[in-house]
């Protein structure tokens, strides 16, 4: 449900973000006026790097973080450098 309500929050502020030090205060808004109230008591946050980087500056930022983790990923698996996947 957590994961729900963050991508509706990324479709509200899509280009932009909520600013990083204003993600866990959008996300407790969101929880309250939802009514998760078990969310917004264990004070949850997105549980996912991507969504969470995505949330805070951006679709830009969100996407820079993928490609900055899948090239390596990539690149190491094509040349069988195995530290470089790990």
């Amino acid at each position: 449900m957590v994961a729900v309500e963050t991508m509706h929050l990324i479709k509200e502020n899509f280009w932009t973000g909520v600013g990083t030090g204003d993600v866990k205060d959008v996300l407790m808004g969101r929880y309250k006026s939802k009514g998760l109230k078990e969310a917004e008591k264990q004070n949850m946050n997105t549980h996912n790097q991507f969504l969470e980087t995505t949330l805070g500056l951006g679709i830009i930022s969100g996407i820079v973080l993928l490609v900055l983790t899948m090239v390596p990923l990539i690149l190491g698996i094509r040349h069988r450098n195995m530290l470089l996947v790990f």
